[in-house]
């Protein structure tokens, strides 16, 4: 079921049983809510699937003066109380991984885990080294041309034809101006982090082709929270769930499972 929250204007798609334990599904920057396409046919007969667009992405509604993590967080709890969730597990797609954490470190209560896929962590930060590269990729890319830009980005964040042409096409709606503005939002929210680990259960996961610096950071990050898995998908890059959908479903039912015992 498609709808669009009147009072955030956020746009959410829904799938299965609001009976069952609900997933609620966050893309990555300048991407949205069909970035979850692959893993909607093998959750939706054992949860209740929640799809949504963030703040200046897809058909979400655009101001076109800011993107924050703080939004973000606060159209996520709107549209958990609005179906009154009790709990809920957030499942995140490199930005939208950063605010999964975001929400949790404000909302605990509700959160029973996290699934994070190609995100690091945001408390623990990058070093000096990735944090002068991340600025100097944001100069760049406001002098890159688009045509570029856009291709660098697709042939960098997946392996696989049919994931490239998702981000392509996804890329050109949502367009150079915009991307910019989700950027600098998303550069804001990793310099502020949150000021204390996680601490629910998080299944931590990657593309095997993953860009380096990302992976290093997931299992570092591993090896400092006890209640962590990590969980590396094979053939795949940033968008793991996309170049390797049967992998990466594999990785999602296994986890919930062994979560409920």
């Amino acid at each position: 079921m498609k709808n669009t929250d009147k009072k955030q204007k956020t746009y959410i798609e829904t799938h299965g049983n609001p009976e069952n334990p609900t997933l609620i599904f966050l893309h990555g920057a300048g991407l949205d809510h069909k970035t979850w396409k692959p893993q909607i046919k093998p959750l939706k007969k054992q949860y209740h699937l929640i799809l949504l667009d963030l703040p200046e992405h897809g058909e979400s509604q655009k101001n076109q003066v800011e993107f924050s993590f703080q939004k973000a967080t606060e159209n996520i709890h709107n549209v958990i109380k609005k179906h009154e969730i009790k709990t809920t597990t957030l499942i995140g797609q490199s930005l939208g991984g950063l605010i999964s954490q975001h929400y949790t470190d404000q909302h605990p209560e509700k959160i029973d885990k996290l699934i994070l896929l190609g995100s690091p962590s945001l408390h623990h930060g990058f070093n000096d080294y990735i944090n002068t590269l991340l600025k100097i990729h944001s100069k760049a890319s406001h002098i890159t041309p688009w045509d570029i830009l856009k291709e660098t980005a697709t042939t960098t964040l997946a392996k696989k034809p049919w994931t490239r042409q998702y981000i392509r096409e996804t890329l050109e709606k949502t367009g150079k101006e915009q991307l910019l503005l989700i950027s600098e939002g998303t550069k804001k929210g990793i310099e502020q982090g949150i000021p204390s680990p996680i601490k629910k259960p998080i299944l931590l996961t990657y593309g095997q082709k993953e860009m380096t610096f990302i992976k290093k950071q997931m299992a570092n990050w591993h090896e400092k929270h006890p209640e962590s898995r990590l969980k590396p998908i094979p053939d795949a890059g940033h968008l793991a769930n996309q170049d390797n959908p049967k992998k990466f479903n594999e990785a999602i039912k296994n986890y919930l499972t062994q979560q409920k015992t």
